[in-house]
């Protein structure tokens, strides 16, 4: 599960760029706030995952499900790729390898 992780860190990385570009482009504080909050938190979700704690799996799916839906409300509202259309993309892309590591683990279990 460590590539699983690796990924949910990558995205993590991305949270946190988005959020300081939004600071630094538009002056938006709330972007800096919920940018590092969100990038925080998966990184302590992927830290789960490489200790093999199948809760950082499911807290990762759910966070980058509301953080995908959320995106997707935001490009919906602009039609503009960046950010949102960009981060809804990787919140979906994300789901892959964590459905892969949800399975896996799964057939561990059984």
């Amino acid at each position: 599960m460590r590539a699983t992780a690796y990924s949910i860190m990558g995205y993590g990385v991305f949270l946190l760029l988005g959020g300081l570009i939004g600071f630094l482009k538009s002056g938006s504080g709330a972007s800096l706030i919920m940018g590092t909050i969100s990038a925080l938190m998966v990184f302590y979700f992927s830290s789960l995952v490489l200790k093999e704690k199948l809760i950082g799996v499911y807290l990762s799916i759910f966070s980058a499900t509301g953080l995908g839906g959320f995106f997707l409300l935001r490009f919906l509202s602009s039609y503009k790729f960046m950010p949102g259309g960009l981060m809804f993309v990787l919140s979906f892309l994300l789901l892959f390898p964590l459905s892969k590591a949800l399975k896996q683990k799964q057939n561990v279990a059984v």
